[in-house]
Parts: C-alpha cells; structure tokens; sequence
C-alpha cells in the first residue's frame, strides 16, 4: 500500500468536477454493507466491516469474497463444524501444518479477516486461481459440492461480480485541492475542497494539510496520509476526487 506523509498537492486552475474513475468492482460503501448482512444473520463477525474493507484495499482482494467463505465454511461463525468458536477461524483457514483447525487460531475476528484475505492474494489470486471454482479446487478439501454454490450466492448477494474477485481503484490524474489549513475533531468522512477521504480515525489533534505538491500515479492509489502538528497520523481512503486538465 502506498502512503504519503504530505498534504495533498494544490492547484488553483481550472478544474473539471467529474467523479473518481475507481475499477470496477470496488465499492467504497462495502464495508457497511458486509455489516448490514452480517447483524441480519446473528453473525458474532458483524462489526468488522471496516476491517473487510481495509483488508481488501490492502491486498486488492474483494471482502466479499472473503465474507462469502466465512459463510460456506461457518455460516458466518454461527456453526462451528470445522473449528472451534475460541479460535475466531470462520474461515476453516489451516494455516497448522498438521492440518487441525483447532491448531490455527487468530487472537480475533479482525485478524481472520486480515490473514485469511492476505492469504487468498498470495496463494490463489497471484497463482491465477482467480474464479470461486479454482479456489474451490485447492481451499476445500471434502463436501465441496454445496461450497462453490454457496460462496457464489453470498458473493453476488453483496454485488460481488465472479469475473472479477479484486478490489482495485485506479484513480486518474488526481489533482490538489483548495481549503483550511487545519482541521480537528473531525470525523471521516473528510471532504477537503476536490477531495472526499474515509476509513480514518477521528482527528483528535489539529492536523495541517501544508502547501506541498504530492504527484500520485496513475493506478492503484489508495491511501493518503494526512499528520498532525503534534505528529499524529491519520490514515484515509480517497473515495471522490475533481480532475483538472494539464
């Protein structure tokens, strides 16, 4: 993930409102939708639809994807066929040699999420096993016949496309924008002139967006780093931008 400890770059042309170009299928509100879905079936996971976001922006996984698997193999952590409930492993992720759940617990729900999408980036999808049937080939090792139906319909229940298992967003030409110098005690989400930032803490101390230009590349940027005076840092995900031509 790429971070950037400056201000966002200003620019006082002429500028074009148009909204941001993100890939397809990234959705910036999906967090909160893994949430809702979640509370509607009881699930003990239900709350950590930050944390599904934040993994799957990390490692350019779609948290649907991972959701879904949490609901084939636990009924999203309400039927622990496979693992213990102590463990947190919703996922029957076997990460243990020996092949015994009980042997590969995360300390929470928060931490499945992170290994397990983690995982699915560095054992599937940068092994091309990009489709919920190749997955399947290699995560499930018996009952499969009701595992790849079943993670298809929780995955496309939240809008999941099964073409497209990432979660890039590719932003175009992002520009500077005008505004305060200074913000405190805001709560994301944080629009800033041109910008609008989500997924950081409530800024607790004053923080300064100084006069630095920052040129973000052409793909995959998201995450800019806005500090504080005081040193603090705050960490936002960029979900609108305006343009301005060159």
């Amino acid at each position: 993930m790429q971070k950037y400890h400056h201000g966002i770059a200003l620019s006082l042309g002429f500028f074009m409102l148009v909204s941001a170009a993100f890939a397809e299928p990234y959705d910036p509100h999906v967090g909160t939708a893994i949430d809702t879905f979640l509370s509607g079936r009881g699930s003990p996971i239900a709350g950590n639809g930050s944390v599904y976001f934040s993994s799957g922006v990390t490692y350019n996984v779609d948290p649907r994807l991972i959701n879904a698997i949490a609901g084939a193999e636990s009924s999203f952590g309400t039927n622990w066929a496979a693992c213990p409930p102590s463990g947190f492993n919703a996922w029957s992720w076997f990460y243990s040699r020996d092949g015994i759940c009980a042997n590969s617990p995360f300390t929470s729900f928060a931490d499945g999420i992170r290994r397990v999408t983690s995982g699915i980036r560095r054992l599937y999808l940068n092994n091309n096993l990009n489709t919920i049937p190749l997955i399947a080939r290699t995560y499930c090792a018996e009952g499969c016949a009701s595992w790849i139906p079943a993670v298809t319909q929780y995955y496309t229940q939240l809008g999941g496309e099964t073409s497209d298992l990432t979660f890039a967003r590719t932003l175009i030409d992002f520009e500077q924008f005008t505004g305060p110098c200074c913000f405190t005690g805001i709560q994301p989400p944080l629009t800033v002139g041109i910008a609008t930032f989500s997924g950081g803490q409530i800024l607790g101390a004053t923080s300064n967006l100084p006069a630095e230009t920052v040129m973000l590349s052409d793909s995959n940027i998201t995450q800019v780093t806005i500090t504080s005076n005081a040193g603090t840092e705050w960490d936002f995900f960029i979900d609108n931008v305006q343009f301005a031509p060159h």
